[in-house]
């Protein structure tokens, strides 16, 4: 694995299965619980085919605050392959920068993240 690969999967959420925007508020819900402050905003697309309404969401993005210590990290969603659903949650990172470059702090933000995603979507599977 290389260098990008790696930075990739430390800062990507992959969700076990599509979830549905609503599940992922209720997931950021979860998070924000427990010390994190989360804002985002979810960006929608409507198309009209033979008078039936078809909904899409095409991303969510938004910022993740945990004050102690303080790291502040974006994020955004990818759509599944039906882009009524969402696949995977990435974190930004800095362009150029290698996985042994960034923040600490906010490599274990992005842990934390994962590991809790695990945990609240093998809940809601039992």
């Amino acid at each position: 694995m290389n260098n990008l690969d790696e930075l990739l999967a430390v800062s990507t959420v992959t969700f076990p299965r599509p979830i549905t925007v609503s599940n992922f508020e209720n997931f950021l819900r979860n998070l924000s619980k427990d010390g994190l402050r989360i804002n985002y905003t979810v960006e929608r697309y409507q198309s009209l085919d033979h008078g039936k309404n078809n909904d899409g969401t095409r991303k969510v993005q938004g910022g993740i605050t945990r004050m102690n210590p303080l790291v502040i990290s974006s994020f955004h969603t990818e759509p599944a392959h039906d882009t009524t659903y969402l696949g995977s949650m990435h974190f930004f990172t800095t362009p150029g920068y290698d996985l042994e470059e960034l923040n600490p702090d906010e490599l274990a933000l992005f842990k934390e993240v994962k590991e809790r995603a695990a945990t609240y979507f093998a809940k809601q599977n039992t």
